[in-house]
């Protein structure tokens, strides 16, 4: 190999002036800063899910696409405050509900289990 080192560098820098710093690019946050600390609210409880979902699975609420729509199926029988209620905690209060002993309703949506008919468990 026939490498050879160059001049030194620092040989060529002790006449000449050290360079001056450059200016930041950034000055920080501009305006004032909030005292106020951001809320952040906690999800549901799971076990607030667990029991909204179990009544709902009870009341045999479903949830079916009308017409492209996302829609709550509920028995007018079974429908109440404690459904409505079920369906805040879910995070379904929203979506618009529809009787399913109603007119309009397809027929697959209209099955109804018999009152004291074990609820079938899937794994």
């Amino acid at each position: 190999m026939d490498w050879k080192p160059k001049a030194r560098i620092s040989a060529d820098t002790a006449e000449s002036e050290p360079t001056k710093p450059s200016k930041p690019g950034f000055v920080g946050f501009e305006g004032a800063t909030s005292t106020e600390s951001p809320k952040i609210e906690a999800g549901p409880d799971p076990a607030e899910l667990a029991r909204a979902s179990a009544l709902l699975n009870r009341a045999g609420v479903r949830i079916m696409q009308l017409e492209g729509v996302a829609t709550i199926g509920v028995w007018s029988d079974l429908d109440g405050p404690e459904v409505r209620q079920a369906l805040r905690v879910m995070g379904m209060d929203e979506i618009p509900v529809r009787f399913l002993d109603g007119a309009g309703i397809p027929t697959r949506f209209k099955l109804r289990r018999a009152e004291g008919e074990p609820v079938p468990r899937t794994c």
